[in-house]
């Protein structure tokens, strides 16, 4: 049943109508979705629906097999409801292939199951064929040797959770060489050599998700500093207000670094490791020594030779840095070196590298391949690194330098003609993505030479990407040092930045090159690093607003947007929005590498509406209409002489197919810096307190739930007068019956909980168990208008479980572990391991920490790393993975049950102390909820409510009758704007046929109403 009120202009007592519209049935819900569409591999794009790529006999399999890995396609745009149906149902969910596909492992009868839902529009298992490289056997190589006698160099992934000893015995009985087996993250890599029948044969093994032939390297300042950090001949304003690289270590994969040289050794100890003033980690298979290459570019992005002989000229961009450097002839792949790019981006990072410089690629293919891969998940695996590599010097844009994730930077002529294009290949990437994205000069850069102390010139493209790398550590020092948003050093303004804002941040104090003609175009990206366009100091006209720098965790589902003002000024300067996130590795047989699509829309104070990438690139600014970008990860608006006045920045979850997505967002200008309100989400507490919940502390369908959420004020003022309003976004399975919270007064650094009553939600008894439903709670206070963001799972797929019998003592020099055990008594199947840690220690380095499940894997968290570090207090997830030997996705797929134990050895001697286990947390996330148990309610589900009318309007109220109805204990009445009530709102509930809305007449909208009948469990009826 709906009411619809309209008023328009001046209100008066009967100035406005009231029209009453009676339906008979619920307003319809649209389902969120895409057209059904193809799926798009390497080996081609089809209609599965249709018909299939051709393949030879060999390479195809005309049964389908009971178990093992399938693609499925949906009809509808991919949701975590959308997943969960498909899990419950015995899928194992393992990589999005586009369109709207998955790969999934399946137990023996789930096929049937899974075809039976109605969101799925294809299931069918990998073909052999697709499994293998278009270009194997025919990418080109400089080295002759790599196809004598027809055999290659391959690398062969596996699918997650694979064993990857059972393949490789596999992989031998085919007569190919297995050389070894590398396990880094989720994967799991073999490194084989043999023929093409032997390949072919080794596709046809089911846990074999992947074959390519092994990359091949081909390697890819003073008037660089200046042009990098002000355009201004001699300015180097960044390093003058103090930032030049203190606090940061960067990565470094290149040739073997000459560490007697003057910008590198260390004249007390010239040992590298942590207590080397410059190089705090040098891995090399070869041992050390002296490469042109690898020297040039390490004293370009961080060396100093001011320790050594006093003396500044030639220093890098981040002079103060460190370095933790890998011999990149140890990642190739070929003969015994591994394809291990992902374990050595990680190895850097646990050095404490956070920006990774890579001036090397692979010239002879264009396609994503497993380097590729390994950026993109080692950037979304830790999301505080940023990986930058250089482009290809030849024509076209190669490999790697085309994953989504790496920030790809080609190279500009050098002083004041940086302006033009000096060497770097023209994209787009092979799927349209835009490759190269920004520019640093490169050609006759002066950097060290491997003498002792004198530099020698090189050009291309590898002396710009430690140019922009150095860059990127002066602006992660600014952030941490707390430099935003005042312009000044303050240390209770310090942030970690993510990998995206770093490379947001970059991105957008970029200036086109105007010896290129179109901008942005394929040939210079979004131009050329200008960093004073982007770090705002004390005093500066022109700004930065940090709008979102949200991980991954928090960040959206499909569906889901958040919007934030930015306050224009003025429009002296230009105004520059720039949007970047970091997304999941793409599957390997997938020919297009986008996963997750964001999409920016900036809104002017009069109303114009700009998308992100809808670009006039003659003019390189921003233009009304177009379409939303489907394939980038970083998207732009550019205006010059923008309106002054608040602006909304939009930011929407298009399509998140795989994870949940964060992003950051940055804007510059005239602009306001924007700061966040001082009220922080800590916790939430839902009750399901009987009789309406089975009060068992779990979220099940069918409960109505109260909710206490606890605030934490990170400000230095009190906050008064606080009140909440909260909204999900399933409001098709969960209503919130009581959305309004007030909350106690808050003291700076203070926490706490709402008032009662609490919030209070009734959820469908039709929600599928693991339904995730995200809430926010927008708040008022004298803090200004804010919001909180947290989720809520319908039943439960989590278990956290403190270890036992902690803190425990951890001697000194003991060969016997110091134990805790957790013991977990529910049985379920593991999607995912995590485990938090606190241990007191006077030096980590010292210490040994596994874990072991009840089927006995081991997995080493820490092992003697960061030497002469106090305390080890970390969570191992998807943000930091466990030192090794293991992986934490080693567990996945393991049974729960049973007893996991927790080892700690200190079996050093030195001065230092033992320390303290203080305590530990197993972690576990299952494939399917563990408990979920539905209310079990004798009343049935109202039918729809009828014979609405007003029984009269008094001033600004409204006031609705109904008839009543036989079974209704009581009813809702909801308002929407839209009929078919796509958003709606609560008005209120009552156990009479009769609501009054105070103020219902306030709002000068149209607005319809609908009034649903309850049942006794506070179930509604449509």
């Amino acid at each position: 049943m709906f009411l619809k009120s309209a008023c328009r202009g001046e209100v008066r007592l009967f100035a406005c109508y009231i029209a009453i519209f009676l339906v008979l049935a619920a307003a319809p819900t649209m389902a969120a979705g895409g057209s059904p569409g193809r799926v798009h591999l390497k080996i081609g794009s089809f209609d599965p629906t249709v018909s299939l790529p051709e393949l030879p006999e060999r390479l195809r399999q005309n049964k389908e097999p009971e178990a093992g890995v399938f693609v499925v396609q949906f009809n509808q745009a991919i949701d975590p409801g959308v997943l969960q149906r498909i899990r419950t149902a015995g899928a194992e969910t393992l990589k999005y292939l586009p369109d709207n596909s998955y790969l999934v492992r399946l137990p023996a009868g789930a096929a049937a199951a899974i075809r039976g839902l109605s969101s799925v529009r294809w299931l069918g298992p990998v073909q052999p064929g697709w499994k293998l490289a278009p270009d194997l056997g025919t990418r080109p190589f400089q080295d002759p040797s790599r196809r004598i006698g027809g055999r290659m160099d391959t690398v062969v992934d596996l699918f997650p959770g694979a064993d990857g000893e059972a393949v490789s015995a596999q992989v031998a009985a085919t007569g190919a060489e297995m050389v070894q087996i590398v396990r880094f993250g989720k994967t799991v890599r073999l490194k084989v050599r043999g023929v093409r029948e032997q390949l072919e044969q080794i596709a046809g093994i089911p846990e074999v998700a992947w074959i390519e032939e092994a990359a091949e390297i081909t390697s890819r300042n003073e008037e660089g500093q200046w042009v990098v950090q002000t355009d201004v001949v001699d300015s180097r304003t960044i390093w003058d207000h103090g930032l030049h690289g203190e606090g940061q270590v960067i990565g470094h994969i290149d040739g073997r670094i000459n560490i007697n040289s003057c910008w590198f050794s260390d004249p007390v100890n010239n040992t590298p490791g942590p207590g080397h003033r410059k190089i705090v980690a040098y891995r090399s298979a070869s041992g050390l020594g002296t490469d042109s290459h690898g020297t040039h570019t390490a004293g370009t992005v961080a060396g100093n030779q001011e320790p050594v002989n006093g003396v500044f000229t030639a220093n890098g961009h981040a002079y103060m840095a460190k370095i933790s450097h890998t011999n990149s002839n140890d990642v190739s792949g070929f003969n015994n070196s591994s394809s291990n790019l992902y374990a050595n981006l990680e190895a850097a990072h646990q050095d404490g590298a956070r920006v990774h410089t890579n001036s090397w690629g692979d010239d002879g293919t264009t396609v994503y391949t497993t380097w590729c891969e390994d950026i993109d998940q080692f950037s979304y695996d830790y999301e505080d690194s940023l990986v930058l590599f250089a482009e290809t010097n030849g024509s076209a844009l190669k490999t790697p330098e085309n994953a989504k994730n790496v920030l790809a930077v080609g190279a500009t002529q050098r002083g004041a003609s940086a302006d033009n294009h000096c060497s770097g290949g023209t994209g787009p990437a092979s799927d349209g993505r835009r490759k190269p994205e920004i520019y640093a000069p490169g050609c006759s850069t002066s950097s060290a030479s491997t003498t002792s102390c004198s530099t020698t010139s090189k050009t291309g493209t590898s002396m710009a990407c430690p140019a922009v790398t150095g860059a990127g550590a002066l602006v992660r020092q600014y952030f941490e040092e707390g430099w935003y948003p005042s312009g000044a050093a303050n240390v209770a303004d310090t942030i970690t930045p993510s990998g995206a804002l770093v490379k947001a941040t970059l991105l957008n104090s970029t200036v086109d090159m105007t010896g290129v003609t179109g901008y942005p175009s394929n040939r210079e990206g979004w131009g050329r690093v200008l960093l004073e366009n982007s770090l705002y100091f004390n005093g500066d006209i022109r700004a930065t607003s940090l709008l979102a720098d949200i991980r991954n965790l928090d960040g959206f589902v499909t569906g889901e947007e958040a919007s934030f003002p930015v306050q224009v000024t003025g429009n002296g300067e230009p105004l520059k929005i720039t949007l970047v996130w970091t997304e999941p590795a793409a599957a390997n047989m997938a020919s297009q590498a986008a996963i997750n699509d964001l999409d920016l829309e900036v809104r002017a104070p009069s109303g114009a509406l700009y998308l992100g990438n809808v670009m006039d690139t003659a003019s390189g600014v921003s233009v009304t209409g177009g379409s939303a970008d489907t394939i980038n990860n970083v998207e732009m608006v550019i205006l010059n002489g923008p309106e002054t006045g608040e602006w909304t920045v939009t930011v929407k979850g298009t399509a998140v197919n795989e994870g949940t997505q964060g992003f950051a967002l940055v804007a510059s200008g005239e602009v306001t810096p924007f700061v966040p309100g001082a009220l922080r989400y800590v916790s939430h507490l839902s009750r399901d307190d009987a009789p309406l919940g089975n009060a068992d502390g779990i979220v099940d369908p069918g409960e109505t739930i109260t909710l206490e959420l606890t605030l934490r004020n990170a400000g230095s003022t009190t906050i008064t007068g606080i009140s909440g309003t909260m909204a999900g976004d399933r409001p098709d399975l969960v209503k919130v019956t009581r959305p309004v919270a007030a909350f106690p007064d808050m003291g700076p650094d203070s926490s706490t909980t709402s008032s009662s009553p609490h919030y209070r939600y009734t959820v469908s008894p039709d929600a599928p168990c693991g339904t995730i439903v995200r809430f926010e709670d927008v708040l008022f206070s004298s803090d200004g208008e804010g919001s909180v963001v947290f989720r809520v799972e319908v039943g439960k797929t989590r278990l956290d479980q403190p270890g036992s019998g902690t803190p425990v003592a951890l001697p000194k020099k003991s060969a016997t572990p110091v134990s805790s055990t957790v013991d977990i008594g529910d049985s379920f199947t593991l999607q995912e391991v995590d485990v938090e840690l606190d241990i007191a220690h006077g030096d980590v380095g010292e210490l040994i920490v596994q874990i072991t499940s009840p089927q006995g894997t081991a997995v080493t968290l820490h092992n003697q790393s960061g030497a002469g570090t106090a305390d080890l207090t970390a969570t191992y997830d998807a943000g930091r993975q466990p030192d090794g030997p293991g992986s934490l996705a080693d567990f996945n797929g393991q049974q729960a049950q049973g007893t996991w134990t927790l080892s700690v050895t200190d079996n050093t001697g030195g001065r230092v102390k033992g320390g303290s286990l203080n305590g530990w947390t197993l972690m576990l996330k299952a494939t399917t909820p563990i408990s979920c148990t539905p209310l079990a309610c004798g009343d049935a589900v109202p039918d729809t409510a009828s014979g609405a009318r007003i029984d009269a309007v008094n001033g600004s109220d409204l006031q609705l009758s109904w008839d009543p109805m036989a079974g209704a204990s009581g009813y809702r009445v909801w308002k929407s704007i839209s009929r078919e009530f796509a958003e709606e709102k609560f008005v209120g509930s009552t156990s009479s046929t009769a609501l009054t809305e105070s103020g219902g007449l306030t709002d000068l909208s149209d607005w319809y109403y609908q009034v649903r009948a309850v049942n006794s469990c506070e179930w509604e009826g449509p």
